[in-house]
């Protein structure tokens, strides 16, 4: 589990790093920063979908723009992710989108308004057929 931080952590500042090549109006506000477990926020992400899931996006809903992939590997189907938040993370409201490997960007899904500060865990469902996508919480 801790080689999976670890490999986590790495990816996200790479990430950032990558990020800062952007342009200017397209840089991101905030970045999750993955420390340590057990913030009043962090969740864990299931999914449900039946595909491979292999870019997850959570940003605060009121921020424009989506934060880097959080995902150092792709998450498959019956598979589970832990989100950790440092605990100085104020915002208690998030969106979260998330790409499926082999689709094209259009068939990405998001989801809004979780109250990550009530949420434990969340597990992600889509359908391709019929396009219909959803989300449960506890």
């Amino acid at each position: 589990m801790k080689k999976r931080l670890i490999i986590l952590s790495l990816a996200l500042v790479f990430g950032a790093f990558l990020y800062s090549f952007i342009p200017q109006k397209q840089l991101i506000e905030k970045t999750i920063r993955i420390t340590s477990p057990n913030s009043k926020l962090d969740f864990t992400l299931v999914n449900k979908t039946g595909y491979t899931i292999d870019a997850v996006h959570v940003a605060p809903n009121d921020q424009e723009s989506w934060g880097a992939n959080i995902l150092s590997d792709d998450l498959p189907h019956n598979s589970s992710v832990l989100v950790y938040f440092d605990d100085q993370e104020g915002t208690k409201i998030w969106d979260i989108k998330v790409f499926y490997k082999g689709y094209d960007d259009s068939e990405a899904r998001y989801w809004q308004n979780f109250d990550l500060s009530t949420i434990n865990e969340i597990t992600l469902f889509w359908k391709a057929e019929g396009n219909k996508s959803w989300a449960t919480w506890k």
